[in-house]
């Protein structure tokens, strides 16, 4: 078997969908790896806030098809030595089973050579034997197979993508069964609460029959209560949108009570509507928010998409309903229609969308709230490499220090360079590092014990939400 690259044989395991029962142990800084592969297509999602936003595809684009072979990038010196040590201390943490500190080491690893097979795999293994990381370890794993496609434990990582996938989902299923059982123990507002998060769960996990038919539990017992909650309504409609059902959506959405789960759902749908191409129906909708952030959220994403389009009269249009204190969102539909000049094909066209570009820039480093300002930065990085300014888009790149940002900054760039195959591996380890820093990590089991020894309303009300947010990322994962 292979294994942490260069440690040896995998260990024995009584469980036979682990790990170490299936021949994977860690590769150490020489182990060999062959880097022959393919790519498939992506999405980005930059937008997951608390109430769980679904995915808006349209804004930073799909990967071309076709696939480009390439080397991996190359590192200096310095950064080979650190890799190199980090590698070392991480296997030797992953052989004491230190397994917090192997990802730590790991992870320095992949900072200074974020295409090293060896370091993807390694990542992927710690956090499959950490326990509590099926999805992070499925991403890393899924990185490492697009960096060495050749390698001989491939067919072993494949299936054990495949089962750490299915022990997701049947986790979930599990926590859905354990909060609704706890909830069924309890009346009144709580209930409510609980029944709400569970549903939001199920239209995360792309099951919107389960979660209608909470939504009219809810309901039943929100008149008894005198409470309601519009959150899991609001998701149905998102989802309803996405898939096609724009009327039934919008619908949805108009009758939810809750004014913030309502503004959000309709810039959802507004922004796909956009996405679609369907302008006016997008403004429509966009102007019944009744003002706030997810309006100026939509008429930015709008305003975006309209410059993409080549519709310069109305993306300014759209831009001039941004109050001026949004100064990021106004920044983004400025970018984009930098972007759109700069295609015309006249040359001082060229000279005054980069000069556009700059000064775009030059506002954000101003910007206090560090995630407006990358989100920003990362619009301006895209734009600069349609206008083949490879070298501007990798100047600013270094100033995005964060995933995921960072990760989709790099994308980008491989993609400027045709580089698909690091574009694709960027894409799958920025998912990794997301869903590590946003996801409750641990075991399931333990988890669940601990709710269960809480008040039941708070301890269904915590493994609803331990639920919802591993569907979010089983979402994504699926997505991707």
């Amino acid at each position: 078997g292979t294994g942490f690259f260069g440690i040896g044989g995998g260990v024995a395991a009584k469980n036979s969908a682990e790990p170490e029962a299936n021949g994977l142990d860690f590769m150490g800084p020489k182990d060999p790896y062959f880097t022959k592969g393919n790519k498939n297509s992506a999405t980005v999602d930059l937008r997951d806030t608390a109430s769980g936003q679904l995915a808006v595809e349209a804004l930073l684009g799909i990967l071309s098809p076709d696939v480009t072979l390439a080397q991996n990038v190359a590192q200096n010196a310095g950064q080979k030595r650190l890799a190199e040590s980090s590698m070392a201390r991480g296997v030797a943490m992953a052989k004491r089973k230190q397994w917090p500190l192997a990802i730590k080491y790991f992870t320095a690893a992949f900072q200074a050579t974020p295409t090293d097979p060896r370091v993807l795999f390694n990542l992927g293994l710690a956090n499959d034997r950490a326990g509590g990381r099926a999805l992070v370890a499925a991403a890393w794993y899924r990185a490492f197979l697009i960096a060495a496609p050749g390698a001989g434990n491939v067919a072993k990582v494949n299936q054990r993508v495949t089962n750490l996938e299915i022990e997701t989902e049947s986790q979930i299923a599990q926590m859905l069964q354990t909060a609704q059982t706890i909830a069924s123990q309890i009346s009144g507002k709580g209930k409510v609460s609980v029944l709400d998060r569970i549903a939001r769960a199920h239209a995360e996990n792309g099951d919107i029959p389960a979660a209608q038919r909470l939504v009219r539990m809810i309901k039943q017992v929100g008149q008894k209560s005198g409470r309601q909650s519009g959150w899991s309504e609001a998701l149905i409609a998102a989802a309803q949108a996405k898939s096609g059902q724009f009327d039934l959506a919008v619908t949805l959405a108009k009758s939810v009570r809750f004014r913030p789960a309502q503004a959000w759902a309709l810039a959802e749908i507004s922004v796909l509507y956009a996405g679609k191409g369907n302008f006016a129906q997008a403004l429509e909708i966009s102007h019944q928010i009744g003002g706030g952030k997810e309006q100026a959220w939509a008429y930015s994403r709008i305003g975006a998409l309209q410059a993409d389009a080549g519709d310069t009269e109305g993306a300014q249009a759209t831009l001039a309903r941004i109050k001026e204190s949004q100064i990021g969102l106004r920044l983004i539909v400025l970018t984009h229609l930098a972007g759109n000049l700069s295609r015309s094909g006249q040359p001082w066209h060229l000279d005054k969308a980069r000069t556009h570009l700059n000064e775009v820039v030059q506002e954000a480093n101003k910007i206090k709230n560090f995630e407006t300002k990358l989100d920003v930065y990362l619009q301006v990085i895209k734009a600069r490499i349609g206008m083949a300014d490879l070298a501007g888009a990798a100047a600013l790149h270094k100033l995005v220090v964060t995933h995921p940002h960072k990760s989709i900054g790099s994308r980008l760039i491989a993609q400027g360079k045709k580089d698909f195959k690091a574009a694709e591996l960027f894409r799958w380890s920025g998912l990794a590092l997301q869903i590590a820093n946003s996801a409750q990590l641990g075991n399931v089991a333990q988890l669940l014990a601990q709710a269960k020894l809480q008040d039941p309303e708070k301890g269904a009300l915590s493994i609803a939400k331990i639920a919802e947010k591993s569907a979010r990322m089983l979402r994504r994962f699926r997505q991707l």
